[in-house]
């Protein structure tokens, strides 16, 4: 299979629970037309793969470091994404939300990944003795306390539709 070389692909994945979920399941559709153009079996693609660049923000920047950096397949990372969900989210938590509870499930879940996968768990991101992969992986977050939330609002905005008195 010979490498595209003019431009860069690069998958984006926003943040949040169904949406999280439904952008996989959409990239999980592409995988499989994928797979079959290849005549391969679909946990036999790997976004890591055809992808120059993953990103995203809270849940979707787990997503992308999952698939890039981790180089898991689509079907590996629906089935972590779930298991990480009922982790960090039980039933019981719909009416309480304790932070600490939930940072500490959180915790728990990503080392399970990191266990089954034979990653240290003092890993860098960037580990030069670890097979590397064509894929680059970006992380977005944003401190409650650092800015007010509208000023992110506020990029989605201007990005979306430009308007003449930005500047």
């Amino acid at each position: 299979m010979s490498e595209e070389k003019d431009g860069i692909c690069i998958l984006s994945f926003d943040n949040g629970g169904p949406g999280t979920y439904s952008q996989l399941l959409i990239l999980k559709e592409q995988m499989s037309r994928l797979a079959s153009d290849l005549k391969v079996d679909e946990d036999d693609v790997y976004p890591a793969d055809y992808f120059d660049l993953m990103g995203g923000v809270g849940f979707g920047g787990l997503i992308s470091i999952m698939l890039g950096l981790l180089r898991m397949n689509i079907s590996e990372t629906i089935e972590a994404l779930l298991d990480i969900t009922s982790d960090v989210f039980p039933e019981a938590s719909l009416e309480v939300i304790d932070r600490g509870v939930n940072t500490k499930n959180l915790r728990k879940a990503i080392e399970a990944i990191l266990q089954a996968r034979n990653i240290s768990l003092d890993a860098k991101m960037k580990d030069d003795t670890r097979e590397q992969t064509r894929c680059k992986c970006t992380v977005c977050g944003q401190f409650r306390t650092s800015q007010p939330s509208s000023s992110l609002s506020y990029i989605f905005v201007s990005r979306l539709k430009p308007q003449s008195n930005y500047s």
